[in-house]
């Protein structure tokens, strides 16, 4: 498989890492969260209404915002070589308040992860993957850790 090609196909990675939102879906109702167990698990089966144009985010245990369809899964090549190692997408509530971020291969990134000090999102995704990052995005972008030996798509 060709590096570009390869990188389209990871830039589908984000896609992969959210729960669409299903048609339908009833809005949620308020919850009022506490700080205790009971009303964490409350809070955590809350289901996010479905917003047109828009999937749901998770951040492994609960719905956490939202980001457009088009930024995870880029409609053209030329919007798929914007995509490379450093890009974070907003993800947002309801209203549009920022509540984190998606990169491609790695899990949400809270707002307090991405905002403390010294945060990489390069350094995250090498330490993910054992020092080595694979292709993300635009083949011709310099990413700062060594590529991955199956980052090729030849796996």
């Amino acid at each position: 498989m060709s590096r570009m090609k390869s990188a389209l196909v990871c830039a589908g990675c984000l896609a992969a890492m959210v729960t669409a939102a299903g048609c339908g879906s009833s809005p949620s109702k308020a919850v009022s969260v506490k700080a205790t167990p009971a009303a964490r698990a409350a809070a955590a089966s809350v289901e996010l209404p479905a917003l047109p144009g828009m999937a749901t985010i998770t951040d492994g245990n609960r719905q956490v915002g939202y980001v457009p369809m088009d930024e995870l899964k880029p409609p053209t090549i030329e919007a798929a070589k914007k995509v490379n190692a450093r890009t974070l997408l907003r993800v947002t509530d309801a209203d549009g308040g920022l509540v984190g971020y998606m990169a491609p291969d790695l899990p949400f990134i809270s707002l307090a992860e991405a905002n403390a000090p010294g945060f990489d999102v390069e350094a995250a995704r090498a330490k993910k993957f054992g020092g080595c990052e694979p292709q993300v995005g635009n083949p011709d972008f310099k990413q700062a850790y060594p590529l991955c030996p199956d980052s090729d798509g030849g796996a």
